[in-house]
């Protein structure tokens, strides 16, 4: 027969443990897919998202090991050097690294990537498996040789006036995660040598740079529509945005803007005396508070 004090004991104990368990079951791999899925604005599917580990410290903050699947766009510049320039963070939608890493704070040191490999025949402007594993390295901060990214597959593309390529890759990178009202949200990543990188703003500040962005290129077009008018009397006559390009290049827009930095087609209206270009903004959505609009 167990004694009541040793009974309060042991009931302390059980409760403890199941309070401790309850705690370390509470972010399930489930729950951090989905919150990984969705770092930032991404929309990864949630097959790219291989959970390794979950340590958690309480029931609202916990550390996930992972392996993701990324794919990359490579593309090789004037001087016959390779970079990586996009990401694809979900389904026909790519983000621009260069806008990313300035996102998230992130500092890049000096590809070196570019030399020949060790065998000694590969030429600054071939792209190996091994130069393009290097290159997602660096953009990781993960010295190698590691098995913390390998490359899976790579595609070449002919897109005529720059050579590119796509990359499928796996990475691993650790994610923080906490636990508020709305649920699991991804605070902090780490990958190779680099420090904790906060998360949590990034997705307006990247807003931010593609606003900029799409205000340079809507100013570029606002140009090529001024010297079409001083040519030819009056601004071009349309409501669609792909006739005003085909009417501005090349002789008055040297390229081609189709769409605004969230990979949305701009609007266009004109008469002869004047004009509306409009992108929809982060949303896609026309007549909302985001919009940018630039009238003549």
């Amino acid at each position: 027969m167990i004694s009541r004090p040793m009974a309060r004991v042991t009931l302390i104990f059980v409760l403890c443990l199941l309070s401790f368990t309850s705690a370390l079951a509470d972010l399930g791999q489930k729950q951090a897919k989905k919150a990984i899925a969705n770092t930032a604005g991404m929309s990864l599917p949630s097959s790219a998202v291989r959970i390794q580990r979950i340590v958690s410290s309480s029931s609202a903050n916990a550390e996930v090991s992972t392996e993701l699947e990324l794919v990359f766009r490579l593309t090789r510049d004037g001087s016959n050097h390779w970079r990586v320039s996009e990401v694809r963070t979900g389904e026909a939608k790519w983000e621009d690294i260069e806008a990313l890493t300035h996102a998230l704070n992130i500092e890049l040191p000096a590809n070196k990537c570019s030399s020949p490999d060790e065998t000694g025949r590969a030429r600054t402007s071939d792209l190996t498996n091994q130069r393009a594993r290097c290159l997602v390295a660096h953009l990781f901060s993960i010295p190698l040789p590691s098995d913390a990214v390998r490359v899976k597959d790579i595609s070449k593309l002919d897109l005529g006036t720059q050579p590119s390529a796509v990359a499928v890759t796996l990475v691993q990178a650790d994610f923080r995660l906490e636990k508020d009202r709305s649920g699991w949200q991804v605070v902090g990543f780490r990958s190779g040598n680099r420090d904790w990188t906060i998360v949590g703003s990034a997705r307006n500040k990247l807003d931010s740079i593609k606003r900029d962005k799409t205000n340079a290129d809507m100013n570029a077009i606002a140009a090529a529509l001024e010297a079409f008018r001083k040519e030819r009397g009056s601004f071009v006559i349309s409501d669609k945005h792909s006739a005003l390009i085909d009417s501005l290049t090349p002789r008055f827009l040297t390229r081609v803007i189709r769409l605004d930095s969230w990979q949305h087609p701009f609007h266009y209206h004109g008469e002869r005396d004047h004009f509306t270009l409009r992108s929809f903004g982060p949303d896609g959505r026309e007549s909302t508070a985001d919009d940018l609009v630039l009238n003549r």
